[in-house]
């Protein structure tokens, strides 16, 4: 009876062991027909870590995150070319001078092309690397030629494996899509990394700069419903190497001073910034008071003779910036012929002839 009960129990020993095999297997023709002999890959068997908020917040830096400055520049349109001879009739204008102070900062982001944050790795092209043809495995091979795809009936039934590969598109830096913006397996799913993707022309808003001591980057902010998550750049629109990403939670009260604390986090698969990801887009203010604006005008007014001998007049009219057709100043500037050096609201002429129909002159610097 005994014998009985070891003879029945090892049949089904094996059967366990390889219905426990199988499990793990994927079925396939080959091998004897047995479909445990090829194993899963690894990569099926297990899904992919997804980092949560907690674990990240173990390696996260606290930073300040404040306004953006205005940068004061100025806009010039000049009519004159330094070191150029130029030369105008009697009461043509010689030349005319804009100027306008104005502050300008960047307000906006648009993504160069499209991008998702990963959480597992990713091939060469998608860290914004060139593709390289050599260790390309996974390109199909034309087999339309092949005995089996000749045959009606065969290709029919191999219908994948005769199918032409379709030619790959070109790979454009310009455009060249980055981290798992291509493959959503690749993508991290738990937030704030899954909040870490943009299409291509999509606008995000900056909300204001983060230092960390040796650099000042922008904070481009991607608004939810917990919080704000921040994709931290630099004026090129390149990602920053280390701690990219800054999440705020909801209700967090200011700093003294404006500024708003965030944490700086660092991904486990960092999103590889080989391209530029954004392009900033700045703002500007013409800033107020007189000083500000320069809109003038130098006419040639021929010449005038007097009992201290002749004299060439220059006329000098000045306009505001929101009426550029009234003078609000005119002034007439007269200097003796053998007088040819002269300076007119810092631009500095020399004057090679005149005479009372025209001068002849040059910029020689401003």
């Amino acid at each position: 009876m005994a014998g009985m009960t070891r003879s029945a129990a090892a049949p089904l020993a094996v059967l366990a062991a390889l219905l426990m095999t199988a499990c793990v297997g994927r079925p396939s023709i080959g091998g004897l027909g047995l479909p445990w002999l090829t194993p899963t890959p690894l990569a099926n068997k297990a899904r992919p870590h997804q980092p949560k908020r907690a674990e990240l917040a173990e390696e996260s830096l606290k930073a300040t995150l404040r306004a953006i400055g205005d940068l004061p520049t100025t806009t010039s349109s000049n009519t004159y070319r330094v070191g150029e001879r130029a030369w105008a009739k009697r009461g043509e204008t010689m030349f005319s001078v804009r100027r306008v102070m104005a502050s300008r900062k960047p307000v906006a982001a648009m993504a160069l092309r499209d991008f998702r944050q990963p959480c597992r790795r990713v091939s060469d092209e998608m860290k914004g690397l060139a593709p390289d043809k050599r260790r390309d495995t996974d390109t199909p091979r034309d087999r339309s030629d092949s005995l089996v795809c000749r045959s009606t009936l065969l290709a029919g039934m191999f219908s994948k494996r005769c199918r032409s590969p379709e030619p790959e598109a070109p790979w454009d830096p310009d455009t060249a899509a980055v981290g798992a913006a291509g493959d959503d397996e690749l993508a991290c799913k738990e937030e704030p990394l899954s909040l870490v993707r943009a299409r291509r022309g999509q606008r995000f808003r900056l909300a204001g700069m983060v230092s960390d001591g040796a650099a000042d980057f922008y904070a481009v902010e991607i608004p939810t419903g917990t919080g704000n998550a921040y994709l931290l750049i630099d004026g090129g629109g390149y990602l920053r190497r280390s701690r990219y990403l800054g999440w705020r939670p909801a209700g967090v009260p200011k700093l003294g001073g404006g500024g708003t604390e965030v944490v700086l986090m660092r991904p486990s698969v960092r999103l590889e910034s080989g391209l530029a990801l954004f392009r900033l887009e700045h703002e500007s203010v013409v800033v107020a008071g007189s000083g500000g604006q320069v809109h003038y005008e130098v006419v040639y007014n021929g010449l005038s003779r007097d009992s201290r001998g002749t004299s060439y007049h220059l006329i000098y009219k000045e306009y505001r910036a929101e009426n550029p057709d009234e003078p609000i100043h005119i002034r007439d500037l007269g200097y003796e012929t053998d007088q040819r050096r002269v300076e007119i609201v810092g631009v500095n002429l020399q004057v090679d002839e005149v005479s009372e129909s025209r001068i002849l002159y040059t910029v020689i610097g401003d």
